[in-house]
Parts: structure tokens; sequence; C-alpha cells
């Protein structure tokens, strides 16, 4: 399995939801499907609920795609349907009412476009507590690199959960996620929390763990020359990203590029420059980046 740099949590949880509601979360390797559910008292003495392993096959599923993300209690005509509370979590309380859901499936038909290395899915959540269609939230801030704070407050939503996808290939079992959940209604997910925030609503206290993009090689090329310099994928710590199989994007703001794409294969490559048309004392500039990031670093090369 391809995995995160160990020393980071895997799997992060904050409780500052102020959408008073229970957060479900059930996720494989190829698909994740978040459900939200609200109390409702007292419980209905005949609905469209069942016994405890009918809801039990229920939350261990994932919705179709119809033909994409599909979120459930969008169309008027979905049925309701009602749960103990202890069907969920196995602890007492209100009887409760499944509001939304919301599936991303990576083996779905999504448009290269929107299935991109360097990812922040988020699954947001309406002041009704129903959530909308995951979206990759890089692409909506590319050009301004704003904060994911200015772009939910401007759509006037929060987030329920996030996953943090590196590189377009690996499989969900492989990102760091994220819970926001509501302090007294809590969440439920199929995996064990690293990482526990507690209640802080700081909203930038927790940051995903990015991989950077490391530019090796000589400060110094001879004017009309080439140079082949190392590319490398690392995280934060250092240590090579050894599973990372990948394209970056190359940018010539000064100098030339044969080839615009670096290939990267176990974590490693090689960009090709030349400082063809420039004279002893000016300078070769390359910006290398991922598709929705294209600055993540640059090299300065002095001509001489």
């Amino acid at each position: 399995m391809l995995a995160l740099n160990p020393s980071i949590p895997r799997n992060v949880l904050r409780r500052a939801l102020k959408v008073p509601v229970l957060v479900h979360v059930f996720r494989e390797t190829d698909a994740i499907t978040v459900r939200t559910f609200a109390e409702i008292d007292p419980f209905p003495d005949d609905g469209p609920y069942g016994n405890e392993a009918e809801a039990r096959v229920l939350l261990a599923s994932h919705l179709a795609a119809i033909p994409g993300v599909r979120h459930y209690g969008a169309q008027a005509n979905e049925p309701e349907m009602f749960f103990r509370r202890e069907w969920l979590d196995g602890s007492p309380g209100r009887p409760l009412r499944l509001l939304s859901a919301a599936t991303l499936d990576r083996r779905w038909p999504l448009g290269s476009g929107e299935w991109t290395d360097f990812a922040t899915w988020v699954w947001p959540i309406q002041p009704d507590g129903k959530l909308g269609t995951p979206f990759n939230r890089e692409l909506l801030t590319r050009e301004s690199r704003s904060q994911k704070w200015r772009l939910f407050t401007g759509q006037e939503v929060s987030s329920a959960f996030q996953l943090f996808l590196p590189f377009a290939g690996w499989n969900f079992d492989s990102c760091q996620t994220y819970i926001l959940a509501h302090p007294r209604q809590g969440f439920v997910a199929n995996f064990p929390i690293d990482h526990d925030l507690g209640e802080t609503d700081e909203p930038n206290l927790f940051k995903f763990q990015e991989p950077r993009i490391v530019i090796g090689g000589p400060g110094t090329i001879p004017a009309g020359e080439r140079l082949d310099l190392p590319v490398r994928l690392q995280w934060n710590d250092g240590s090579l990203i050894a599973d990372a199989e990948t394209l970056l994007f190359a940018e010539a703001v000064s100098g030339f590029l044969p080839r615009s794409r670096v290939e990267i294969a176990q974590g490693e490559g090689s960009l090709r420059v030349m400082a063809l048309g420039l004279d002893a004392g000016e300078r070769v500039r390359i910006k290398l980046g991922f598709r929705n990031w294209l600055g993540a670093t640059d090299k300065l090369l002095s001509v001489i």
C-alpha cells in the first residue's frame, strides 16, 4: 500500500462543526461515502426503518454514480430513513434521521482536469445539515490562491470531511483525512483517529502534509549550454517519497525548456534547462509544480 510519511497523523479530527448533525464516514480503497444524521424525538412508531443488521449494510455501502458524484437527499422523492443511535455508534441517545450522503469513487469517469495530483477533496455541508457534491478545492482556488476559509465563507458552507490526495494514482487508504464533527453529536468512521484537535475553532491549526519539490544541481550554467537538473519529491522532513509516480509541469520565466513536463518515477526525475539566447550575467529561472500549483518551486541559475 502506498503510504504517507509515517511520522504524520493520517486521520485528524476537529470537534468544531457548527451544524448539529452526526457525521458518518465509510472509507474503502477506491471510494468514500459521508453521511449526515439529525436527531428526532420521538422515534416514529411506523416508518421506513429496519433492524440493526439492515442499517449496518446500508452504512457500509456507497452511492452509485448517476453519472458522476451523487448526493442523497437532493431529490424531493428520496424516502426518509430512521435509525436508532446505538445502531451507528453503540451509544444511547435520541433516534436519528438520515439527512444526506455523498460519495466520491475514484473509479468513476472524473475528468483529468478534476482528478489531479495535490488535490484536497471537500465534502461541503449546508446550514441545514445536507451535504453537497464533493469537489477538488484546489481547482477553485487555483488562480486566487485564497485560503479555504474564504472559499467556504463566500459559498456560505462548511466542510464535514476533507481528503488530501497527494498523487492522483494513490488510493484512498494512502491519503490523509480530516473530519469536522459537532461537539455533541460526534462522528462515526470505519478507521481510527490518529490526532484529535478537540473543540478548537482555529481554522488553520492543522495543515495537510504536502509533497515538496526539490530541484538540485549547480547554481550556474554556461551561456548557450544545457544542464540536466535532478528533481526529487519529498515530505516536509526531507524524506524521499519513493512511491511517487507522476508528471510535474515546468515553465521557463527566462531560458529555454526543451520539455515542459518532468516524469517522476520512484520519487525522482530530471529537468533539462538551456541558456539559449542569454549572456553571461543574466539568469535562467524555471518554475516547476503540479497541474494546479505550477509555482510550487523554482530554480535560479546564473549564466556564466
